[in-house]
């Protein structure tokens, strides 16, 4: 299967090109004009990248939608910040709606409208707060503003629909895998024995490992029968209380401090809301399939992320 990838550079999109490269098969990503690859990058057999413009303005060439028979969508601008400004706001929604409107757009105007396959990227934060309700790909969207983010981005992505293309939106949980990603982040406290749970404590935090993500689009690609929403995300989500008692287990470090939620609203803001709500979402439809996910309990993924020799 020939693809074509969007954000392939970043944290999930590195994963899937080793995994295309080993499986022998041919990539063309689409990266921002002058951003830097990477090292690791450069000698992945049948990648090659493509200079491309992130705007709204930009077209995607169409002889590269003519030879995709499989597309992969990870493209848009970094949610994670100190705090969301407007203007960020904006970029994380505009950034995601462009992209994806481009491919819909190019997938019209080509001529050649063999079968294709669109595996688009959302996440779990499209269901907003719902605290211990275990949550399946047909329940409602939140009303909060990454719910509505995620909705409006699988709106466009399913327009691709009318052009012979089978859609699959992947809503992914916290992704954890070495060397970067939230893990990175949650894991710093631990350092200084200040290590503990965020807000209350009781929030479910539905979490994915970097291996199962990236094997769960290569799959949806694969498996004809999967499309629409797919939850990404283990089949054993855990409360932010018992990540910490793991994480603290894996480190060998206390994990007896708690961060309340005023304390990291002050410092974060609105984006604050992303550690201290959460969703129990369960992935029915990839276990449906058969999908087997490697990494399924807290403790096996964090032993294997922080413990194993890279």
């Amino acid at each position: 299967m020939k693809l074509l990838i969007t954000g392939g550079t970043g944290f999930i999109g590195r994963e899937i090109l080793k995994k295309v490269s080993e499986r022998n098969m041919e990539a063309i990503v689409l990266v921002r004009k002058n951003e830097l690859i990477g090292e690791d990058l450069y000698n992945l057999k049948g990648i090659t990248f493509e200079p491309y413009d992130y705007d709204l303005n930009s077209e995607i060439p169409l002889e590269l939608i003519s030879n995709a028979e499989g597309i992969i969508n990870l493209a848009g601008e970094p949610i994670f910040s100190l705090r969301w400004s407007r203007e960020k706001k904006k970029k994380i929604l505009a950034s995601r709606v462009a992209i994806t409107r481009q491919i819909v757009a190019a997938l019209e105007k080509v001529k050649d409208k063999k079968k294709r396959i669109l595996v688009s990227a959302s996440a779990v934060g499209y269901y907003g707060d719902r605290g211990s309700d275990k949550l399946r790909e047909s329940d409602h969207p939140g009303d909060d503003f990454l719910a509505k983010v995620c909705k409006r981005w699988e709106e466009e992505a399913l327009k691709a629909e009318e052009f012979n293309t089978r859609v699959v939106l992947m809503r992914t949980g916290i992704v954890l895998g070495k060397n970067g990603g939230a893990l990175q982040k949650m894991s710093m406290p631990y350092a200084f024995g200040l290590g503990g749970a965020l807000g209350d404590g009781k929030q479910y935090m539905s979490w994915i490992h970097l291996d199962d993500i990236a094997e769960a689009y290569l799959f949806a690609l694969e498996n004809k029968d999967l499309k629409g929403s797919v939850n990404a995300s283990t089949p054993n989500p855990v409360t932010m209380k018992e990540f910490a008692r793991v994480l603290g287990k894996v480190l060998k470090k206390p994990y007896i401090f708690r961060t309340p939620s005023f304390a990291l609203d002050l410092l974060m803001g609105e984006v604050a809301k992303t550690v201290t709500t959460g969703q129990r979402v369960i992935p029915f439809k990839l276990m449906e399939k058969g999908f087997k996910f490697r990494y399924s309990f807290i403790y096996k993924a964090l032993e294997n992320i922080l413990l194993k020799a890279n």
